[in-house]
């Protein structure tokens, strides 16, 4: 069958990768379809018998709107499904007239399986991972079962998506993943609702093997230049054991600089070490709000300030660059809690001060907590914006400073001396050139971290500046 994949990020997806490689194994013709201009001429033109959107809550407005267009002008109309984040938590996106079916949880035993149960009169309603529409009715079957052993999962070989798109493929890094799931519950994350869909479907957190992920690291260095990866896994140090062995092997075999994510608890000063031997570049961090009681109560996050001036600390000692992550707009925080999360990046200092806007995705606790009532907490996910880094939905006060201080964050907790002139412009009404500006002094730390020329950074801008 010809299968269409149709995404709005200018990067490359784990997901969608996969399953490319799974179906071209399975005899299926698979290209990938991103939406810039001249897009639906192209994908008109390849006439796909299967059309699949991964969508995340705040993207499927847009992606059910391109849904409607792939219906209405592709003769014949070919099957529409949608999986990702959205249908996984709001499986009533079903009812939208576009599509034909959608995928909840993993889709590497589900999709191959949908796809081959296809016949004159469409899938098998029973198919697990998929609830499936024929005929007015709805047919709701049970996530497929995980799959326990990801090194039973093949290595994306990516050729497809960059053959037709070679400005990802030229991208100064490659995204990967070493394992799924997370062993918390923060209350802005959906990993607790997953956690209760997907349970008795199989273990939860999975690593991959370390040759597996070497083995996949090499293979993007020898295959296509890659110099830098970024590793995207919540926590990358969860397992001790895999965390030295992979020290080893990776720093023996695939020789390139890398970033990850660490949580200030689980850093010590062996897994520093291993870090440092294996080439980690930046190591990045969740310090999300300065107010430790706030972090607790309203977060669900239990680290200190201790935790997070240690974690600084052992990362300094062994010269390993960090970065932090942070939220501002959360519910019931003001703007003297948001100068604290300020002060607290200025006191450790971090290589880069990542920030976003607190979104509240319906179906977290964050959620709740911005609602009245858990239908308008369900109601919020038509509302969320596309991107953590233009608006917030959340009613406050204080939201215009949060949105415009924002666009000053990184470079406040820089240069601490700029607070007296910060302080006046997020009294300002929000404008495109306080936008600009957080733009380039993003662009310039991720020069600085992939080591990338000029002119490859202003590529990337004018690629993915509507991402960021």
């Amino acid at each position: 069958m010809r299968v269409a994949f149709v995404q709005n990020f200018f990067e490359e997806l784990t997901g969608p990768l996969i399953l490319c490689d799974l179906l071209e194994r399975k005899g299926h013709t698979v290209r990938f379809f991103l939406q810039e201009k001249g897009w639906t001429a192209k994908l008109k033109a390849y006439c796909p018998e299967v059309v699949a959107f991964s969508s995340c809550t705040g993207e499927h407005p847009g992606m059910l709107k391109a849904a409607s267009w792939v219906k209405a002008a592709i003769d014949p109309a070919p099957l529409v499904i949608m999986g990702g984040p959205h249908p996984t938590f709001f499986p009533e996106v079903i009812n939208h007239p576009a599509l034909d079916a959608i995928c909840r949880g993993e889709g590497e035993n589900a999709l191959p399986a949908f796809l081959s149960s296809i016949n004159g009169q469409g899938p098998a309603v029973d198919t697990e991972g998929f609830w499936i529409k024929q005929e007015g009715q709805i047919f709701k079957n049970p996530p497929a079962p995980l799959v326990e052993d990801l090194d039973q999962i093949p290595i994306p070989n990516r050729k497809s998506l960059f053959r037709d798109y070679p400005f990802i493929g030229k991208l100064p890094f490659r995204k990967m993943i070493t394992g799924r799931g997370c062993p918390y519950n923060c209350s802005y994350c959906y990993n607790h609702a997953l956690k209760e869909i997907l349970k008795g479907k199989g273990k939860y957190l999975r690593r991959r093997s370390v040759t597996h992920v070497v083995d996949e690291v090499v293979y993007l260095k020898n295959t296509f230049g890659a110099n830098f990866i970024d590793f995207n896994d919540d926590i990358f140090i969860t397992d001790r054991d895999w965390i030295l062995e992979f020290s080893q092997e990776y720093s023996r075999r695939a020789k390139i600089p890398f970033c990850c994510n660490v949580r200030v608890d689980r850093l010590d000063e062996q897994a520093a070490k291993a870090l440092v031997k294996a080439g980690c570049r930046v190591v990045k961090f969740g310090l999300e709000s300065g107010d430790e009681q706030f972090r607790h109560t309203v977060l669900n996050k239990t680290t200190t300030d201790k935790d997070i001036k240690r974690c600084a600390e052992i990362l300094r000692a062994n010269k390993i660059k960090f970065q932090t992550y942070n939220m501002l707009g959360l519910p019931g925080e003001n703007l003297e809690m948001a100068m604290k999360t300020v002060r607290l990046n200025q006191e450790i200092k971090p290589y880069y001060a990542w920030c976003s806007l607190a979104q509240p995705y319906p179906g977290t606790r964050l959620a709740e907590l911005c609602a009245s009532t858990a239908e308008e907490a369900k109601d919020q996910s038509d509302h969320c914006p596309t991107s953590w880094f233009d608006t917030s939905i959340i009613p406050h006060e204080d939201r215009q400073r949060f949105i415009n201080l924002h666009k000053f964050f990184a470079l406040l907790v820089k240069y601490p001396w700029l607070e007296p002139l910060v302080g006046r412009l997020i009294e300002m009404p929000e404008n495109s050139a306080f936008r600009a500006i957080y733009q380039a002094v993003y662009g310039l730390h991720m020069k600085s971290m992939v080591k990338a020329s000029w002119w490859r950074v202003i590529s990337m801008y004018l690629k993915l500046r509507k991402q960021y």
